[in-house]
């Protein structure tokens, strides 16, 4: 009898999680549902090189991958940042 393909690939995903060494969180192998750093803050420095970051790439015809957390912050802030939040969103098709 044949195997469902759910089960073929649950039991795959489960060899590759053993063949996998640990993230750098310490407690995950697979990058695709590790959720350990879903909760990290966001600080203003962090946001600050963020912007700086994109803003570099955008003056070399480049489009930097989307942040939300720190889009979401450079929204708040207004000004020159907040149209830069806007433009990030508008290149990717995304809603912060």
């Amino acid at each position: 009898m044949t195997e469902s393909v759910l089960t073929q690939m649950k039991r795959r995903r489960q060899y590759a999680d053993t063949r996998c060494g640990l993230l750098a969180c310490g407690r995950c192998t697979d990058p695709w549902t590790c959720r350990c750093y879903d909760s990290v803050k966001v600080t203003e420095q962090y946001v600050d090189g963020y912007r700086d970051a994109a803003q570099h790439l955008l003056a070399q015809g480049l489009a930097p991958s989307p942040n939300l957390a720190a889009m979401r912050i450079l929204w708040r802030r207004g000004g020159d940042d907040q149209r830069l939040a806007v433009r990030l969103a508008e290149l990717w098709e995304v809603a912060a």
